[in-house]
């Protein structure tokens, strides 16, 4: 007899087909199972090696013994006719079923879509590398090992830049900058920051700079076993610093996209960034004090980006960077956007020119363009740029405030919080959000998440504004003390707070509280608070002081809008309707070319009060008209706030229609309307104020405010605050 036909006889193929199925199945199990429980890989392996021995096992077995009638028995001693038949068959057919299920899984893995959240598998190019299901990364906090604090911003510099860098690449997903920073100077396991932050991998380090000396190490974390798929050490002199970032960032990026790199990944990754070194240690230590958000700390920030942008006018990230730096300071010093509104858009075009597909020169120049009025060439710019990068959390933050101000609310809480989802941890994402949650009526949402900013860094400037704000748009007035005093206290500044406290005491008709505080923030800035103060006295009827001031405002430099702005005030004041009409009406035919729709609907009221007073009743009617399709449009959009309700009020007042002032004023009222002095002096209640149903409301809004007031001076006292 052959040998094959011998094979066959003893059943070695049948065994041998039946096993490979069998060990084929076990080992589809096994590597599920074993990676679920975070097995080490080498058990996988040994798995591996164990069922290929066990294949040889087997085959000696099916040669040596058979299976017969009267059980198991050698083979040398079984004749033919022994062998049970059936037993053959019922191999075959368990052969057959289990080669239908190996088929069936093959089908199904090859041409089922996974759902992988968008992000394709990619195999490790070599070796013990493992399979990679989502190219994600989290670039963690560099150590730094040099023994001095002082170059902790040059540690934290390279891992930004690395971040940065590795962000380019379109194939890979990278964990935001301030939520990997969030885990800097902690000990949680590698495993369980990649599962916050959403990453697949983690790219890990150290820097030890001394004199002229660095040296970098690096490692490449797989997080679901912690095992290494990358390291490299350098040791260079600080010349080569750009060429240590290029070969980490490549090495990185080969190691996730296998491959997919191409030849032009240098090229491609450090977009943006200067070669020059002596710029780039200034660029440096300028993001590092730009973060504090401190008022000397962003003077030190521009100095250093000034000096940096003359050693390479070429640096993009250096010119976003500069842009952002003179709107945080502008903001901090309460100074005019006058004074440096034309320097913010020139500086960020200056970098989205030089490098047009970075995220960072993009959200900087749509920011620019939106504090310019120009919204709809902001959010052209904003949307482009997130086609390129998609949910890029600083894209899509800037591009919700810019979709506030057209009064898309509810579409400005979602990109809110999709900013939030790619960039969890970052704090200041969240002090953003909290307004646009207050205007679509979420004021618990809104306060829990600006508490929660608060529980994790009491002094958060943004997030004490922001429940600020909140308080201050819902009538808590007494919570607006209690935050903006904090608030104050780490930025006695902050024009902003005074003015917002001031002008809480003028809606309830406490004009020498509200003098004390308008008159602080003008000390801080005349320019930006002249027109308070003029508004102030004219509702205390000390008409020359308000002239006086209203005049003084328009002395000064100011924009075209703050110009028509001031010009509008004072044809009210003076009741020059002609002019007021004619103002009110070129500026809201300018606002839909721009898309700047913000204030809008102060204008329309302006139109309305106006045409009112001159007799033109067809003009009057058609705003009241407009305005109340622009409201239901902001409702459907989302707005909850107070605005719209109380100028509607105003609005059928000049009409006599007491039912729905009455209707409107007391939903304004429910969601924190307090001010009484602007609705009694401004004009267009004239006719419906002394209804007694309208002075129901009034009483009722009184009486709230008298509460409101006391409770004001009792936390003023409690804090020991001349607020």
């Amino acid at each position: 007899m052959s040998l094959f036909n011998e094979l066959k006889r003893r059943n070695v193929f049948r065994v041998s087909v039946a096993y490979m199925v069998v060990a084929w199945l076990l080992l589809q199990v096994a590597d599920i199972l074993l990676e679920n429980f975070g097995a080490p890989e080498w058990v996988f392996k040994s798995f591996v090696v164990l069922l290929v021995l066990g294949l040889a096992v087997a085959i000696f077995l099916a040669w040596a013994f058979e299976l017969t009638p009267d059980g198991v028995k050698r083979a040398d001693e079984v004749t033919p006719d022994l062998v049970r038949p059936e037993a053959g068959r019922r191999t075959d057919r368990l052969i057959v079923i289990g080669l239908i299920v190996v088929v069936a899984v093959l089908v199904v893995e090859r041409f089922w879509p996974a759902d992988d959240g968008g992000m394709q598998p990619d195999m490790a190019a070599t070796g013990s590398e493992r399979f990679i299901a989502d190219r994600s990364i989290a670039v963690l906090p560099f150590v730094n090992m040099s023994g001095n604090p002082d170059n902790e911003y040059f540690s934290d510099g390279l891992t930004e830049t690395l971040l940065h860098m590795l962000a380019q690449v379109s194939e890979l997903r990278v964990a935001a900058r301030t939520s990997a920073f969030a885990f800097k100077n902690t000990n949680i396991d590698v495993r369980e920051i990649a599962t916050q932050l959403g990453v697949a991998t983690v790219l890990e380090g150290s820097v030890q700079r001394a004199g002229e000396r660095v040296r970098v190490t690096a490692q490449l974390i797989d997080a679901r076993d912690g095992s290494h798929l990358w390291s490299g050490s350098y040791d260079r002199t600080l010349e080569d610093i750009f060429a240590i970032q290029d070969e980490i960032a490549t090495e990185v990026a080969t190691a996730l996209r296998g491959s997919l790199l191409g030849e032009s990944v240098t090229e491609s990754l450090d977009d943006g960034m200067t070669r020059n070194r002596e710029a780039y240690d200034l660029y440096l230590r300028a993001a590092d004090a730009f973060r504090t958000g401190v008022e000397d700390e962003l003077i030190n920030a521009e100095r250093w980006l000034r000096r940096a942008l003359v050693l390479d006018p070429e640096f993009a990230l250096g010119w976003s960077l500069l842009s952002e730096t003179l709107r945080r300071l502008s903001l901090v010093q309460g100074a005019s956007w006058v004074d440096v509104r034309d320097e913010i858009l020139a500086t960020a075009e200056r970098g989205a020119a030089i490098a047009p597909n970075v995220a960072q020169t993009q959200a900087t120049v749509g920011r620019a363009y939106e504090i310019h009025g120009d919204d709809l060439r902001a959010v052209n710019i904003l949307e482009s740029a997130l086609e390129l990068h998609p949910g890029n959390p600083t894209l899509l933050s800037v591009l919700a405030d810019v979709k506030f101000g057209f009064g898309a609310f509810s579409e400005s809480v979602a990109l809110s919080e999709q900013a939030m989802a790619a960039d969890p941890l970052d704090l200041n994402l969240k002090a953003d959000a909290t307004y646009r949650l207050a205007a679509v009526g979420r004021i618990q949402d809104a306060l829990a998440l600006a508490e929660s900013v608060l529980a994790r860094n009491p002094g958060h400037a943004a997030a004490l504004s922001a429940i600020g704000n909140i308080h201050w748009r819902s009538g808590n007035y007494s919570e607006v003390i209690r935050h903006y005093h904090h608030l104050l206290q780490i930025n006695p500044n902050m024009r902003y707070a005074s003015q917002r406290i001031g002008w809480s005491y003028h809606a309830m008709g406490e004009f020498e509280h509200a003098e004390r505080l308008l008159r602080r923030g003008y000390e801080q800035n005349p320019q930006a608070m002249a027109d308070d103060l003029g508004r102030l006295y004219w509702a205390m009827g000390d008409e020359e002081r308000a002239r006086a001031y209203l005049n003084e405002r328009l002395n000064y430099e100011l924009t075209a809008d703050q110009r028509a702005w001031a010009e509008r005030e004072r044809a009210q004041m003076e009741q020059d309707w002609a002019r007021l009409l004619e103002l009110a009406q070129r500026a809201l035919a300018e606002s839909a070319e721009t898309g700047g729709a913000l204030h809008d609907g102060n204008l329309m009221e302006s139109v309305a009060l106006a045409a009112d007073r001159l007799g033109d009743t067809e003009t009057r009617d058609a705003i009241i008209g407009r305005f109340n399709e622009r409201y239901q449009r902001h409702q459907a959009a989302g707005d909850r706030t107070y605005y719209g309700q109380a100028a509607l009020a105003r609005l059928y007042g000049l009409v006599g229609n007491v039912e729905k002032v009455v209707e409107h004023l007391e939903v304004a009222h429910a969601r924190g309307f307090r001010d009484l002095v602007g609705l009694e002096n401004e004009g267009f209640l004239d006719e419906v104020w002394a209804d007694p149903r309208v002075q129901a409301v009034v009483e009722r809004i009184r009486v709230d405010n008298a509460r409101e007031f006391a409770e004001m001076r009792a936390v003023a006292e409690e804090l020991g605050s001349d607020l």
